[in-house]
């Protein structure tokens, strides 16, 4: 492996000689890494923009832009439906100025109007901008990735709501663009993950709106805590434990320990895990999120004077 390059190569045109026998070999053993359908780069190289781009410019032809997914991809926006955090299985691609849609074995192509102010270089290679970008998933994609794409996209890289006003008026009559103009007035860059968009899209959809998301709160004889979703006035919390992130690690050690202390402060909890958008867990967790809702109601909520706490914790670093 020690002579492999450390640039991307095409799997069925390998560097050095090798056949493509001896290639299928190093990606059996794990010495090579797929990155794109067709292209591979040695596995001890760490991923980065530079890499993805240096791979799409291996499936890319003259006239094609990469858009969808995989622009998401190259901008570093890892959301979707796609393979977050591991690279689209091929290249989106669209051709531009009357050329025809690419054939290619590791890129799937389309024709597609894109102006030249939506294009612009990764490393070499045209991609639509952030803003036509996330425009493009918000009308392709389902409510829950399209939520996760807009916010990734302000979070990442500054596309926020008042940017895809003029979008949104040249998307008109445009499939989608109904599902687009409603949740840019949800854009929240606060989600840290394409799960938590997805969370609070869902509570806002059942009337939860006083949710606030990446909630920081001092709790006693424990420190600071953050929260996922939280409503701070009723002390109710809403948070996503995706068996991939929580499977028994230190993660799910620590979480719980602070909702126990939290819990002690007089908070109460409810806790989706994974499958909780589809039914029935998702009318599980709305269920328990109401009765929360409704306790709460029944009781007086705490009223705090400017500044309470001033002086008996540290501030929030």
């Amino acid at each position: 492996m020690e002579n492999l390059p450390r640039t991307p190569f095409l799997l069925t045109d390998p560097p050095l000689g090798l056949d493509p026998r001896d290639v299928r070999r190093l990606v059996a053993r794990r010495a090579v890494r797929r990155v794109l359908r067709g292209v591979g780069v040695r596995a001890d190289v760490e991923d980065s923009v530079l890499l993805r781009a240096q791979a799409a410019a291996l499936v890319l032809g003259p006239g094609q832009v990469v858009v969808d997914y995989s622009a998401a991809w190259l901008h570093g926006v890892d959301v979707g439906p796609g393979r977050p955090g591991h690279g689209p299985d091929v290249l989106d691609v669209a051709s531009v100025a009357g050329r025809r849609a690419t054939r290619h074995s590791g890129a799937d192509g389309c024709r597609r109007t894109v102006a030249p102010d939506e294009v612009t270089p990764v490393h070499g290679v045209a991609v639509t901008t952030p803003l036509r970008t996330a425009a493009d998933l918000a009308c392709r994609w389902g409510r829950g990735d399209a939520m996760a794409a807009l916010d990734a996209f302000c979070r990442q890289h500054g596309v926020e709501a008042e940017a895809h006003r003029p979008m949104i008026a040249r998307f008109a009559g445009r499939r989608g663009v109904t599902q687009y103009r409603e949740l840019v007035p949800r854009i929240d860059p606060r989600a840290e993950s394409s799960r938590e968009s997805w969370l609070r899209l869902t509570a806002h959809d059942h009337g939860f709106t006083w949710l606030e998301p990446q909630v920081d709160t001092w709790v006693e004889g424990y420190g600071w805590a953050r929260l996922d979703l939280a409503d701070r006035r009723r002390r109710i919390a809403l948070e996503y434990d995706g068996a991939e992130f929580h499977a028994g690690d230190q993660q799910q050690v620590d979480d719980e320990k602070r909702r126990r202390a939290m819990v002690r402060e007089g908070w109460v909890f409810v806790i989706v895990r994974g499958g909780g958008f589809v039914e029935p867990a998702l009318s599980v967790w709305v269920g328990e999120l109401r009765a929360a809702y409704d306790d709460r109601s029944r009781e007086p909520c705490r009223r705090y004077a400017r500044g309470e706490g001033a002086g008996r914790h540290p501030r929030r670093g």
